[in-house]
């Protein structure tokens, strides 16, 4: 059996959420680009298109913005709840099965079983190879916590399991 343990905090909630974190921040800087480009436009060439083009640009343009802005405050919160929320997560790996034990105040809040054919999808970073056993969930393995022998054990375990379930 296969022992690893992992810290949730805002470290892991960076790395897990970098891709979304820089979508945001492109979304936020095309909007406001955008916004500052047809004020420009309109504004110093007297370039009009037509109303409903200036119009649909602008609220095009809003949107990228305002879906930047709100992506980034909601990641910002993400972190802020896992500094509040620490959690220390104990996975032990079987042969087609691991046990995540998660525990807050030394204490015991959950555990759970599962199977590596159940398992949607992998995720690997620069630190971290995370297990999702559903898409809103993400089971985080610290490499510097694991052998690189055993984590590729995991992922050939995860991977043979999904080949398995295709072929059923």
């Amino acid at each position: 059996m296969i022992e690893t343990k992992a810290v949730v905090d805002e470290k892991l909630q960076k790395e897990l959420n970098f891709r979304a974190f820089i979508i945001s921040l492109i979304m936020l800087i095309i909007g406001i680009v955008g916004i500052l480009a047809l004020i420009i436009l309109t504004a110093i060439k007297d370039v009009i298109f037509s109303e409903l083009i200036d119009f649909s640009l602008l609220i095009c343009f809003a949107m990228f913005f305002v879906i930047g802005v709100i992506g980034i405050i909601n990641l910002k919160n993400v972190n802020k709840k896992a500094i509040l929320n620490r959690a220390e997560l104990t996975m032990q790996f079987d042969e087609e099965f691991y046990i995540i034990i998660e525990n807050k105040h030394e204490e015991q809040v959950a555990n759970a079983k599962i199977y590596y054919k159940d398992i949607v999808k992998t995720k690997e970073t620069k630190n971290y190879f995370f297990i999702y056993p559903n898409s809103l969930i993400a089971h985080p393995i610290l490499k510097s916590e694991i052998s690189n022998e055993n984590l590729q054990l995991i992922k050939e375990r995860v991977k043979l399991a999904k080949k398995n379930k295709k072929q059923d």
